[in-house]
């Protein structure tokens, strides 16, 4: 048996010692079980049982759209669409999504560990196998139809962010491995989709696209290939990303203050900066695990710690929206995110004061307090 869980954004070994530490009959950790026993009777996710259907004609196709676009009241058959950013428009919500799955195999792994029961593992694996390698319901590991828009294109590179959060299903699985609970068949399988996804994202004109945006988009497609690249093997693949991540994200978005351009020219400044920031400190972490000489949670010679100052800056707007100089027209939320990343914050600097600010934003709700920020 491993010695540890080897989880891609955060540390296995601090896992553990939470499990160890965890008061067994704490409320929270009854709501924590509560939500994963939910989770065993959840219908199958899989590509094939979204609404929409790629322009291919292929039900193995992922396709999604853009969630800001709307019919377009000037014509008759409302097309083309036009852009309201900021505003879901609910008929691109899909009950079944790859943020769910993630999610959802992430919370039924800790399960796993934190109860020792092999019902949660199992269906993890089940979910797994359902989105990735099943010949039925499998997805073709590409997203050439992401975030499509009717009248306009059939997919986009801005589409990729609908899979920002496979660190999940990376963690997930170092947690089913770390038991012993995935079988080889399984975990080849999900390595090679992975490694194929990664190839597509590197190769494909839609990959070039959101690599080249200079705002969030551009942040997570950094996050997603580092976090592939080490749940496939890639270590050199890992480590040239992240080391540029540094100086083409970073540094390029966030300012001596704090504040992030790119994010509060946005209808949703709060949520933006947040969403970002949470990005660049995903890839502080993967850094610091590989061993990157890149002073990500460190003193930049010219600029200080940014992820900090970012923090810093951003949190007392999640807590006080109406003190946001900028937009945010959904303020509903941000702090949750601001939770998450304080907590992250105070692994690093526990005497910054982040943990009781952070404290001051946490519910029953919020699953992620059962693994570690770093």
């Amino acid at each position: 048996m491993m010695e540890y869980p080897k989880t891609i954004t955060y540390s296995g070994e601090k896992l553990l010692k939470m499990v160890a530490e965890t008061e067994k009959c704490s409320p929270l950790l009854i709501n924590f079980k509560n939500k994963a026993d939910a989770l065993l009777s959840c219908p199958r996710l899989s590509v094939i049982d979204r609404k929409l259907r790629a322009e291919s004609g292929d039900v193995h196709d992922y396709t999604s759209m853009g969630p800001y676009w709307w019919p377009n009241t000037d014509t008759e058959n409302g097309l083309p669409y036009v852009r309201r950013d900021g505003e879901v428009n609910p008929e691109t919500v899909e009950p079944v999504s790859y943020v769910r799955l993630s999610e959802a195999v992430h919370l039924l792994a800790l399960a796993a560990l934190y109860f020792n029961e092999s019902k949660y593992s199992e269906k993890a694996v089940k979910m797994l196998r359902e989105w990735h390698l099943e010949k039925d319901t499998y997805m073709n590991p590409h997203l050439e139809y992401g975030q499509s828009i009717p009248g306009i294109c059939k997919g986009r590179g801005i589409g990729l962010i609908d899979f920002c959060e496979s660190y999940n299903v990376f963690n997930a699985v170092a947690i089913l491995e770390y038991l012993n609970a995935i079988d080889n068949e399984t975990l080849s399988g999900l390595k090679k989709w992975y490694n194929d996804f990664i190839n597509w994202m590197l190769t494909s004109e839609n990959g070039a696209d959101e690599d080249s945006q200079h705002n969030n988009h551009g942040t997570w497609f950094d996050v997603q290939i580092a976090a592939a690249a080490i749940f496939t093997g890639r270590k050199n693949l890992a480590r040239k990303t992240l080391q540029s991540a540094y100086l083409r994200r970073l540094l390029q978005h966030v300012r001596a203050d704090g504040s992030q351009p790119y994010e509060l020219e946005r209808t949703r400044g709060i949520h933006y900066s947040l969403y970002n920031l949470d990005a660049l400190s995903l890839l502080g972490n993967m850094a610091i695990s590989l061993g990157i000489n890149q002073p990500y949670w460190k003193n930049d010679e010219k600029r200080g710690n940014l992820i900090c100052l970012a923090t810093n800056y951003i949190t007392p707007y999640a807590i006080d929206p109406s003190t946001f100089p900028y937009q945010e027209i959904t303020p509903k939320g941000t702090e949750k995110i601001a939770a998450r990343l304080l907590t992250r914050a105070a692994e690093y600097y526990p005497d910054g004061g982040y943990k009781e600010k952070a404290m001051t934003l946490l519910d029953d709700k919020m699953f992620w307090r059962f693994y570690p920020q770093a």
